[in-house]
């Protein structure tokens, strides 16, 4: 959590101990923790953070409201390399939600079961929708063969670049309404 939070916030100079600015400092962690708890931005390796530039240069900034803002470069992809890959085959569904429709009619999240960004992966339009559902029980790869979602290397997001997408959460779940898990 530090990582992140030196990274995007401001850390206050300690010699200055207030009861307030403790408060302030507390608000902030649970604030990163919230977040982290609802969009897997961060993983405990480095490896396995966020990276907006898997291909081609991008970047991710975090707005006001909690959401994050993808621009990827041209023909670029963001999102994260598991090292040594994540299990998610005790899940039904991968629920990526977005605070708005996309500008660009050209988003499409992928998931890939190897660890080869240029390999067979699944891949769902995003088109206009502010949620995108991923089967993961049934979903295919571009070669028509099942995708192995026991061990996911690569998850994340492509477009033609420079149009942002404005993403409010992404997780995984087994409910049927496409809910988070408590």
């Amino acid at each position: 959590i530090y990582r992140w939070y030196k990274q995007y916030a401001e850390i206050p100079n300690y010699s200055s101990y207030t009861p307030e600015r403790e408060q302030h400092i507390l608000d902030s962690i649970k604030h990163v923790k919230d977040s982290i708890a609802s969009i897997p931005w961060y993983y405990p390796n480095d490896e396995d953070m966020f990276n907006p530039s898997i291909w081609e240069t991008g970047s991710v900034t975090t707005n006001s409201d909690g959401t994050f803002t993808l621009k990827v470069g041209q023909y670029g992809f963001g999102g994260f390399k598991f090292t040594g890959g994540r299990d998610f085959s005790k899940f039904r569904y991968l629920v990526l939600n977005l605070a708005a429709a996309p500008t660009s009619n050209n988003w499409s999240l992928r998931l890939f079961d190897g660890n080869d960004y240029f390999g067979a992966h699944s891949e769902l339009t995003v088109g206009k929708k502010t949620r995108v559902v991923v089967d993961l029980q049934n979903t295919k790869k571009t070669n028509g063969v099942k995708l192995d979602v026991s061990h996911i290397y690569i998850l994340g997001l492509w477009d033609y670049g420079n149009s942002p997408i404005k993403i409010k959460d992404i997780y995984v779940t087994n409910n049927a309404d496409y809910s988070p898990e408590v």
